[in-house]
């Protein structure tokens, strides 16, 4: 999942502020509850 956040931040070096981290981990957490439930 840690790769994910690289790709995305090298695709958009200039989206990373406060309100782009948080909705990152915002959506890892529910991708992380996915994998889970599969």
């Amino acid at each position: 999942s840690e790769a994910i956040i690289h790709v995305l931040q090298s695709k958009h070096p200039g989206d990373f502020g406060a309100d782009a981290q948080g909705a990152m981990s915002k959506a890892l957490e529910l991708f992380r509850n996915a994998m889970a439930a599969n």
